[in-house]
């Protein structure tokens, strides 16, 4: 026990969780871990215990599977190599002070451990503060809303050669200790857009799943999102066919556009010449085939997000959508850049 607290900080940079019950699992599995290395050691040496060795293995592996679900995991994120060393400083003070009896100190240092742990184990952030982040998972889109305690996200992104979901958008929602996504929404079908939801479906807990452009506007305890593309006449491939999502924070507009092409865009200032935003998500990561001038002057957004994937094949942002963003003086910011853009609301 004294070394599993011990690792805790290491846990939590790796993990970005810790579970209450662990110590007391690792009292219990210590002695048959021991046991069963024991017995692979003697297995190593030719002895024929191979159909006990198998044996053991199944018990143990039902043992677990027994207490998984009984774990209870809190997100912690991580506080730095600083508040590692202080953590391990005060562990090891209030280990020694009690091993010497020195009570009054002991107590002390045991205030200071648990005002440490409490920081950073209580989800005291998220209940007070709402925000919206452009995750970075590369060439793709994924946007998490947190507003009034409930959380949005939009799009999950997707790469053939890795697992967004459980390589940056799980590893980023323990960070922010999200412990559920009340709605997930994908704007289309393509793969850098929804590609992970699978696998975020499976490895996370979502209570809403939404792709349907006929099911807006959505309410989300305070948050309300809509959808400016219905226009199904102009519909002839996927990109036409992408959800244009409008939010309101704390007084600040979104536009998350999705891959929604030049056409669209169109008709929506057609439809409405008010539409307005402060953060637009630009079309389509930047490339030409969306973000057209008329479109982003009568929007006068403040910022511009472009979510692309660092030194990507297909060039964006593209040249002709900077121009048109610096035309207009709109302050641009890119995931390739900065990696994950957020934005805070108190």
């Amino acid at each position: 026990v004294v070394v599993a607290f011990a690792f805790v900080p290491f846990a939590i940079n790796y993990y970005q969780e810790i579970s209450i019950l662990s110590p007391l699992f690792q009292i219990i599995l210590s002695p048959i871990l021991m046991l069963y290395a024991l017995l692979t050691m003697v297995s190593f040496l030719g002895v024929p215990i191979y159909n006990v060795l198998n044996g053991f293995t199944g018990l143990l592996d039902a043992f677990l599977s027994f207490i998984k679900p009984i774990f209870i995991k809190i997100y912690v994120p991580s506080g730095g190599i600083t508040l590692q060393v202080i953590y391990e400083v005060c562990y090891l003070l209030l280990l020694y002070f009690l091993s010497i009896g020195f009570g009054a100190i002991y107590r002390w240092l045991l205030t200071i451990y648990i005002s440490i742990s409490s920081v950073f184990i209580i989800p005291i952030k998220p209940l007070l503060t709402s925000f919206v982040s452009f995750i970075n998972i590369g060439q793709g889109d994924s946007c998490l809303i947190h507003y009034d305690n409930k959380t949005v996200m939009i799009d999950t992104g997707g790469l053939t050669y890795k697992d967004v979901a459980k390589e940056c958008l799980i590893p980023y929602l323990k960070k922010e200790q999200i412990y559920h996504i009340d709605l997930l929404v994908t704007t289309h079908d393509d793969y850098d857009h929804t590609g992970a939801s699978s696998s975020l479906i499976d490895n996370f807990k979502i209570l809403q799943f939404e792709n349907n452009y006929q099911h807006f506007p959505i309410n989300i305890g305070k948050l309300s999102l809509y959808n400016y593309n219905s226009y199904v006449d102009l519909w002839e491939e996927e990109n036409d066919e992408s959800l244009v999502i409008g939010f309101e924070i704390k007084g600040y507009s979104f536009l998350i556009t999705g891959d929604a092409p030049v056409k669209i865009e169109k008709r929506i200032v057609e439809d409405y010449p008010k539409l307005r935003c402060d953060y637009l998500k630009v079309g389509h990561h930047g490339s030409k085939s969306s973000s057209s001038d008329i479109f982003i002057k009568t929007l006068e957004p403040k910022e511009a997000i472009i979510s692309c994937g660092k030194n990507n094949k297909f060039g964006h942002p593209n040249k002709e959508v900077i121009s048109i963003l610096n035309k207009y003086n709109i302050k641009i910011r890119r995931t390739d850049l900065e990696g994950t853009i957020k934005y805070s609301f108190i």
